[in-house]
Formats: C-alpha cells, structure tokens, sequence
C-alpha cells in the first residue's frame, strides 16, 4: 500500500467528545431558535459564525488579526444589532405575551 501515514493525533481524544458534544448542543439550540426567531434573523446569525471565531482565536488561542479583520468584525456586529433591534419594532405585540 503506497499511502501516507496517518498523522498522529496532538489532541487528547476528550477533547473531540468534547467538540463533537458542543456541535450537537449548539445544532439543537439553534432548532429550538428557530422558534422563536424569524427565517431571515437565523441565517443572519448563523452567517456570523466568523465573529466568535475570532474572539476564541484572539483570547484563548492567542493568535493575532489585522485591523482589517477587527474592523469588519464590528461592522458586522453593528449591522446584526441594527437588524435585531428593527426586527424586533416589527414584530406584532402579542408575540411577547408567552405564558
């Protein structure tokens, strides 16, 4: 067999439980809301996946980002919060009357 060598993993193997439990987790309560959050509003923050993956690069992980990369992470920060707060002056009243 003329194929390379698996590389060896560098992680302990609780680690990918771990990721693996997380995944699953974060795929359920994105369903769970979807309930509660209109189409347009889920896939707004479901495209947004690149800002918490620059919080966890930049603080645990301690890589470094240009300005560039900080700057559009606020914007798209800015832009989602402006989204947010105008979808939620559309919404009828009673949506808020959960009992």
């Amino acid at each position: 067999n003329s194929s390379k060598p698996r590389a060896k993993r560098k992680a302990p193997f609780s680690y990918y439980l771990i990721l693996g439990f997380l995944q699953v987790l974060c795929m359920g309560l994105a369903n769970v809301a979807v309930q509660y959050l209109n189409y347009p509003t889920h896939i707004l923050f479901k495209s947004a996946t690149p800002i918490p993956s620059l919080l966890f690069g930049a603080f645990y992980q301690k890589k470094r980002y240009g300005v560039i990369e900080y700057i559009s992470t606020l914007a798209m920060l800015a832009g989602m919060a402006i989204f947010v707060i105008q979808d939620a002056e559309t919404l009828p009243a009673y949506l808020f009357n959960i009992h």
